[in-house]
């Protein structure tokens, strides 16, 4: 971890009068108690309660090809997963049963790179391909409702918290730079008036995020890369407002939060939406107070970029997936890692003809009422070329139980009504 007085005030503007902000973040208050400052790096040696025992479930013939996001559904009854197969995956969890796959969503000509459910509807799903178009699917059916043209690579996208618009982030083609967000208002899917809003960004974003009232997004960037040595990571917080008057934006720049030493490569928001967290491509985890628009922590979990990241439902927990290594867990609460597992290479055998092979996690998400964390990992073979996908599910301390108990309570109440 960081000293703090080497992050605090980084590229920060010191001075700068935060209460214009105020409205856009409608926040619970931070925890003030936070401190990573003495994150211990290696969480082997003394394991936190609950996490040495560790189970898992394989969610087993889902994909062919490299997993490229998942998301659990709102209700946290089903997984939605996409893929580079060019398909996406709807996942059901039945107590005591594999998870199987309910609906294959097909339709796709190439790379899906992201699968996003409505966070308000979650009978319809979003998927982003590299094929230049956004498709919702009913997600009850599997049957596609629309497909939409966005004239680029979709490379990823995210529903506004109010399920009315969804923010997409498409990719550049040639050595243009820079990026393009689209926003897609969901509620004139059926009308003639539907023209996706596309805004010029000048530098490569490579993850955004809503903040909790959906008044704001983030943008994970950098400044300078890659033709500048001395370039660094930054965020920036933007207004978002879908449907503005006419000549005005639909992002309004707010601030930028400055700090890390490389490019940000992934964000998450927790459950409260008082805190952001970024990883960075140097593997370095930062948290960002919302109320003050200050950094209030920093670690380094892994030795490689940062894929992806996740906080739990009660907002305790981060799970991280490194390029390099695989998973881990931190405790934000008492400021350690509780759970890390690194998959390194595996030497080459006389008798093998690999050069190597390894197992690495490529994207993490927490189920939305659970300890239940879902996993997408990939095993490299190099001798010939190609990886085998995995999804798993993984619970810590306590066997995996998809149950949340309702229906044990209604069997006991009908009990007692019968006597």
């Amino acid at each position: 971890s960081l000293p703090m007085e080497q992050l605090n005030g980084i590229r920060n503007r010191e001075n700068a009068d935060f209460s214009k902000y105020e409205i856009f973040f409608e926040l619970s208050d931070a925890n003030e108690n936070l401190n990573l400052n003495e994150v211990a790096k290696d969480a082997s040696a003394n394991p936190k309660p609950g996490f040495q025992s560790v189970y898992s479930q394989d969610c087993k013939g889902g994909h062919e090809k490299r997993v490229t996001s998942i998301e659990w559904s709102p209700g946290g009854e089903y997984l939605a997963s996409s893929s580079e197969d060019k398909t996406a995956c709807i996942w059901s969890f039945e107590e005591g049963g594999d998870p199987t796959v309910i609906h294959s969503l097909r339709g796709h000509k190439d790379f899906i790179e992201r699968v996003r459910w409505n966070p308000s509807n979650e009978n319809v799903i979003a998927t982003g391909s590299l094929d230049k178009t956004v498709c919702l699917w009913d997600s009850k059916s599997g049957t596609q409702i629309s497909s939409i043209d966005v004239s680029d690579p979709c490379v990823n996208l995210q529903w506004s918290p109010d399920g009315t618009s969804i923010v997409t982030l498409l990719e550049l083609e040639g050595n243009n730079g820079g990026s393009i967000i689209n926003i897609i208002d969901t509620r004139m899917m059926d009308s003639n008036r539907q023209t996706p809003r596309r805004i010029r960004y000048p530098e490569m974003i490579q993850d955004i995020v809503f903040s909790a009232c959906g008044k704001n997004l983030f943008l994970a960037s950098s400044r300078g890369f890659p033709t500048n040595v001395n370039g660094y990571g930054v965020v920036e917080v933007v207004g978002y407002c879908p449907t503005p008057e006419p000549k005005q934006s639909a992002l309004r720049k707010l601030h930028t939060l400055e700090g890390n030493p490389a490019p940000i490569s992934s964000l998450a928001i927790s459950p409260s939406g008082d805190m952001l967290i970024s990883g960075g491509e140097d593997s370095l985890v930062q948290l960002w107070g919302l109320k003050n628009l200050e950094c209030v922590g920093a670690l380094e979990v892994f030795d490689g970029p940062l894929l992806s990241l996740s906080v739990s439902f009660d907002g305790q927990y981060v799970a991280a997936a490194a390029e390099e290594e695989s998973l881990s867990v931190v405790d934000l609460v008492d400021s350690e890692v509780v759970y890390k597992e690194e998959k390194m290479l595996t030497p080459a055998t006389p008798e093998a003809d690999a050069t190597f092979e390894k197992t690495i996690a490529s994207c993490v998400d927490w189920h939305p009422s659970k300890l239940l964390l879902a996993v997408s990992l990939e095993t490299l073979r190099s001798s010939i070329s190609s990886s085998t996908p995995c999804i798993k599910v993984v619970s810590f301390g306590d066997p995996i139980n998809y149950s949340d108990g309702e229906e044990e309570w209604e069997d006991e109440y009908d009990d007692q009504l019968s006597e």
